[in-house]
């Protein structure tokens, strides 16, 4: 294996620990909440495994950009997830499973 490989891997296994505890997820504003009556129509599922803070409007991690890039605007509540999942207008959708195989098979 290539010590440029090993860095990587060493690297990231320090950054997966880094964050033990998951913060509690606040929920979102009252205005923004969609409120779902019957199914929903999604043409593309978006599955990001890193963001560094909020979903908008600070450092964009990896999911931040999906969500200021594709506007996805409409926020759908998931409490049990590690934040909630956002979807827009053209059927985008858009799930932060956050690091790890443990959380993104939850």
């Amino acid at each position: 294996m290539a010590w440029t490989v090993r860095i990587a891997l060493a690297l990231l296994a320090l950054g997966a620990g880094s964050r033990v505890s998951t913060p509690a997820q606040e929920p979102p504003p009252a205005a923004s909440v969609t409120r779902v009556s019957g199914p929903i129509r999604v043409k593309v599922v978006v599955l990001a495994m890193f963001e560094r803070g909020e979903d908008t409007g600070d450092v964009p991690g990896e999911y931040q950009f999906w969500v200021e890039r594709e506007k996805l605007d409409t926020i759908l509540p998931l409490p049990a997830g590690y934040h909630h999942v956002r979807m827009n207008k053209d059927g985008v959708l858009a799930v932060l499973t956050g690091v790890g195989t443990a959380r993104a098979a939850a």
